[in-house]
């Protein structure tokens, strides 16, 4: 009998720094991982909208899109208005409990992500080894694993 292998995680990664993307998708890949890129706040919402994922890693700073009614809200404060409104119930069709792992680079939104519920925190300059850490940990706990 042949066994199907079990489906690989999927990641959401929210980042517009072309680099950055590149390198962390292609080492969360390299873990396993099945990964999907965006690089606004409304590919995100669209993304999340369309296919089941596992975990999300938001960039805090990122741009807007087209789309949503994002007036008045500054591209540094892109993601913090993203998961303000999803957590408040204001973006429809998005996931109710998916872990959210946070890069940025200010602590100003600390206690703000933390009180919305981000599974982990990770302050850019972000290295690789601790992004991965992370996203074993929620991947882990997605799936029930001690």
């Amino acid at each position: 009998m042949i066994r199907m292998a079990e489906p690989r995680p999927r990641v959401l990664f929210a980042e517009d720094e072309a680099e950055r993307n590149r390198r962390f998708t292609d080492a969360l890949r390299l873990e396993g991982l099945d990964v999907d890129t965006v690089s606004t706040v409304v590919g995100c919402i669209e993304r999340l909208r369309a296919e089941p994922y596992d975990l999300l890693v938001l960039d805090v700073m990122m741009p807007l899109g087209d789309g949503e009614a994002w007036e008045g809200i500054d591209p540094i404060d892109a993601g913090v208005a993203l998961l303000t409104r999803w957590r408040d119930g204001e973006l429809p069709g998005l996931p109710e409990n998916l872990p959210v792992i946070v890069l940025t680079g200010t602590t100003r939104h600390r206690e703000l992500l933390e009180a919305l519920g981000v599974s982990d925190y990770l302050e850019k300059p972000c290295s690789l080894p601790w992004l991965l850490e992370a996203v074993r940990a929620a991947v882990r706990t997605e799936e029930g694993r001690p």
